[in-house]
């Protein structure tokens, strides 16, 4: 099973859709709650002793699955 499968991950998923509509709502930053959920999730991974290299490694999976497309010069 992966990081992405099973009822937990879609009960998390569930929570922080949540969470964002309502910081959204509140217009708070999207820079400042995505730095504060990065961390968030950067200091509970290191905390179950993942190391440097696999956090960094799942960023960039990460972000490689969420972000746009290039855009043309």
């Amino acid at each position: 099973m992966s990081d992405r499968d099973g009822p937990e991950v879609d009960r998390i998923d569930q929570v922080f859709s949540e969470a964002l509509a309502t910081l959204q709502a509140e217009g708070v930053n999207q820079r400042v709650f995505g730095a504060a959920l990065l961390e968030l999730g950067v200091t509970a991974l290191a905390l179950i002793g993942e190391g440097e290299a696999r956090i960094v490694e799942q960023a960039r999976t990460i972000y490689a699955r969420v972000a746009p497309p290039p855009q043309p010069r």
